[in-house]
Parts: structure tokens; C-alpha cells; sequence
């Protein structure tokens, strides 16, 4: 096997895929009104919950979550609820990740799933079950960068009429039965806000990134993230020993924004070994105060929905002491990678005789 060049470079994981703190909510405050998210089935198998985000619930009531054919003409839901669960949002469930029970054929979670084919359109709807008084908000995010990336992945609002809402990312996470969340590209998998963490030299954790292990041979020839860069930092990159395998100082006086945006940092090239840990990491030099940003998941598993998986996670320290890693948080940063394994050839083992029945492989 042998590192080769893939002709320019790609981010790991891609910046494109994190959450973002553009949010924009939409309102359920009269009978009939519905939010859908519309995606493509990543997987064949069986959808068996949802988990989505609250914005502002001035007043609570229950939700209908159902499962809907999406209408080819309009891509519209088609209005029928294939597949539904009701679920009770109180008046305290301000700005949090709800999980749906499973929803099925009769609403309980006993009845038949919603079976799906890989490219399958689908829409999840939101509606109320019997409108008393609700009022409040679902949450979706408008994309700072890839607009196009929404693709076959966006909301829609019904107050009199279905209404697109452009370049919206779904802030959304889809079960399927056996609790996997397959990578849905144009949703947004982070169920919990982004917070914007401000730090310096003088913060406890004054470094804070992500732990990422590659699952394949790469090299490195840079580091992401995004910031808010009112200080001078450090981007540097440790193997599993603290060993420093690279760095670059980012200069407040050199950068594109006053506000908080994606830098790309090169470093010289260095290999990755795949399952080896790493941690790349976000370190302020002075006391003056940068930010950066962490997405909080509910869950280890939802990362799986999201560029690098549950390969990627949140890593803290202070002062060069043990590190503090969260398996449900990730901040925004990570890999800028030059050369893959291209998984050829291969050393070792045993070849398979013809007339060996069984036969032992290498």
C-alpha cells in the first residue's frame, strides 16, 4: 500500500458538515401550521426515530412526527402520514434536542417502520396533534459557506401553503432501527446550539480542539478552524505522546474578518497512521481573548451522521497538563489531508491453495 496524491487537498473532517450558529427558527403558532425536513434515504433499511431541535416554546402543546411521501411534482409532502408519533413539548423545553418514540404505522412502538431504499425521498413532518395554544419554534440553520450543499435536504414552512426555505440545512438526526445514524449529506446533524467559547492564555482549558483517529494512511499538510481571532494563536497538531507534529501562529492583525470564519493553516507534511490518535488543538498566546466554536450532540452515536464520525471528538487541556477528551462535543477544527492510502497491494499472510477446502487467507 502506498500514499498517494489526490490532487489537491480535502478536510477531515470537512468544515462544510459542521453545525453553525446562523440559525434561523421556524414558527408553529396557529392550527394547521407544519414544518417538513426533506432528505434522501442514506441507507436501505428502516427509519425508526428522529432527533430535532427546539427554538422558543412561548407555549407548549403536542406534536404529530410523522414519516410522508415526498410528491414528485411540488417536493412537497404529500399530506399523508404514513408513519406518526405524537410527542408533548412542555413550555420549558426552550432551545433543546427532543427525541421522538419510535414512529410507526399506529403511533406506538409496536407497529410496522417506515421501510426505505437508498435514495428515497422522504419527508418528516411536524405538525399538532389537536392545536390548544401551542406556539413555538423548530430550528433550522442557513449555511455560511456551501449553499449548495443543501441539495436534496432542506425545510419547508406551512402556514396557508407549503414555502421552501433557501439554502437551509435541517437541524435534524435520523434513527434507523438498531440506533445507527447514517451521514445525511445537507443535514445538520447537531441537535444542541453551537456555543462560541472565548478563551486566552490565562482560560482553564487555555487549549481546546478535537481528538481525530484517521481510519486510513494520510498525510497532513495543514489544519482548519474556525474562529473568531482577536488573539494571537497557535493551530498545532500532537500525536498520541504530545509530541508536536506541526503548528502554525495565526496573527489577529492578518485575517479576513472581523467575525468568526474558517483558516487554513499549512504545515509540513507529516503521515498519519491509521487508528493512531491525534489531537489537533487551538491555543491562544496572549492573554487577550479569542473564540472558538463547540457543537454539543446528545448523543456519541449521532456523530456517526457527521464527516469523520465518532473519530472526531472535543479535547481540552490547561497548561500542558492530561487531557480532558467529551465524546459528545466537537469543536470546529480539524485536518487538512494531502495523500490517501490508495489500499493496494498489501504485505503478509497466506495465499488460499485451490484444493483446499476452507483454505487459510491472508
Amino acid at each position: 500500500m502506498a500514499l498517494v496524491s489526490i490532487g489537491g487537498s480535502i478536510f477531515y473532517p470537512s468544515f462544510e458538515a459542521q453545525p453553525s450558529a446562523n440559525e434561523s427558527p421556524l414558527l408553529m403558532d396557529a392550527a394547521g401550521e407544519k414544518v417538513a425536513y426533506i432528505f434522501s434515504a442514506p441507507e436501505t433499511g428502516n427509519l425508526a426515530r428522529v432527533r430535532f431541535q427546539t427554538g422558543v416554546v412561548t407555549t407548549g402543546d403536542t406534536l404529530k412526527i410523522s414519516f410522508q411521501d415526498v410528491d414528485p411534482a411540488t417536493g412537497f409532502p404529500d399530506g399523508t402520514a404514513d408513519q406518526y408519533r405524537t410527542l408533548v413539548v412542555a413550555d420549558t423545553d426552550d432551545n433543546k434536542a427532543l427525541y421522538s418514540g419510535i414512529i410507526s404505522s399506529d403511533g406506538t412502538d409496536t407497529g410496522t417502520k417506515r421501510a426505505v431504499t437508498l435514495g428515497e425521498m422522504v419527508a418528516v413532518v411536524f405538525e399538532f396533534n389537536n392545536y390548544v395554544a401551542g406556539n413555538l419554534n423548530l430550528v433550522q440553520r442557513f449555511s455560511y459557506y456551501n449553499s449548495y450543499l443543501t441539495g436534496l435536504c432542506y425545510a419547508l414552512l406551512y402556514t396557508t401553503s407549503w414555502a421552501k426555505q433557501n439554502s437551509a440545512f435541517p437541524r435534524l438526526a435520523v434513527e434507523y432501527d438498531g440506533g445507527t445514524y447514517p451521514m445525511i449529506v445537507g443535514c445538520n446533524a447537531a441537535v444542541n446550539r453551537i456555543t462560541e467559547q472565548a478563551f486566552s492564555s490565562s482560560s482553564n482549558p487555555d487549549e481546546r480542539g478535537n481528538v481525530i483517529v484517521p481510519p486510513f494512511d494520510a498525510t497532513c499538510s495543514g489544519l482548519w478552524a474556525s474562529v473568531t481571532l482577536d488573539a494571537v494563536a497557535d493551530l498545532i497538531l500532537y500525536d498520541s505522546a504530545n509530541n508536536v507534529l506541526g503548528s502554525f501562529s495565526l496573527d489577529p492583525d492578518i485575517r479576513p474578518a472581523t467575525s468568526a470564519y474558517n483558516t487554513f493553516a499549512p504545515i509540513p507534511a507529516v503521515t498519519l497512521a491509521a487508528g493512531s490518535l491525534y489531537r489537533v488543538s487551538i491555543k491562544p498566546t496572549s492573554t487577550s481573548t479569542m473564540r472558538a466554536y463547540l457543537a454539543d450532540y446528545v448523543a456519541n452515536a449521532v456523530l456517526a451522521a457527521l464527516s469523520g464520525g465518532t473519530n472526531v471528538y472535543s479535547t481540552t487541556r490547561v497548561v500542558a497538563g492530561g487531557w480532558t477528551d467529551a465524546n459528545t462535543k466537537r469543536y470546529l477544527c480539524g485536518l487538512i489531508l494531502s495523500q490517501l492510502d490508495d489500499g493496494a497491494g498489501g504485505v503478509g499472510g497466506l495465499l488460499v491453495h485451490p484444493g483446499m477446502s476452507g483454505g487459510m487467507r491472508g
